[in-house]
């Protein structure tokens, strides 16, 4: 039987030895990360109901692998900020995935590119080459897990750095660097500086 979300947020809670943080958006937040779209009525200022916690990375990563398999479709448990001590993983209950970059302030804001942006690019890119897993969140920065490889590598990674330029100029130099980091991981970073 599927966990629900309270069940996730109870196995989190275990795991961290301490209650859970909410996640909370600010007016000023929302505002600003989804400045140029409808999606900022979906949230409201204050608790947006996804938790989180600090769990060192072996116990984060043998948390994510045993209930992300076992989770209810509409739970999503993802990581956030990594440190040296760990790493943060976040549980929110919704009918989309893209609420993760919502609750995780996803923006590349420097290149004037909102929550919003990165929602309707990633929705481009999953029409075009297969769904997308968002396996990690932060405020500048996304891992994205594959269903499928790209055909074409070099289409693919143009398309990303469309809207994502740090890809080639500060993460992958070389094309051939980033084309093996997708293929063994099955995944894709993307950061903005």
């Amino acid at each position: 039987m599927a966990m629900n979300f309270q069940e996730v947020c109870r196995e989190l809670e275990k795991c961290a030895g301490k209650p859970l943080e909410p996640i909370i958006l600010d007016e000023a937040e929302i505002f600003c990360f989804f400045l140029k779209g409808p999606y900022r009525h979906r949230f409201t200022p204050g608790d947006t109901g996804a938790r989180k916690a600090l769990l060192d990375w072996d116990r984060a990563e043998a948390f994510v692998e045993r209930v992300k398999k076992q989770a209810e479709p509409d739970v999503h448990i993802f990581y956030m900020e990594g440190f040296e001590s760990g790493v943060e993983v976040a549980v929110g209950q919704s009918d989309s995935k893209y609420d993760i970059l919502c609750w995780a302030k996803t923006d590349g804001s420097n290149y004037d590119i909102y929550t919003y942006d990165l929602i309707c690019e990633l929705k481009k890119i999953e029409e075009k080459y297969g769904e997308l897993k968002i396996l990690q969140a932060t405020y500048d920065s996304l891992e994205l897990g594959l269903s499928r490889l790209p055909e074409d590598y070099s289409e693919f990674i143009y398309d990303l750095c469309g809207f994502c330029p740090d890809l080639r100029a500060q993460m992958f130099h070389e094309e051939e660097d980033l084309i093996d980091y997708i293929r063994e991981n099955r995944s894709v970073p993307l950061w903005w500086d």
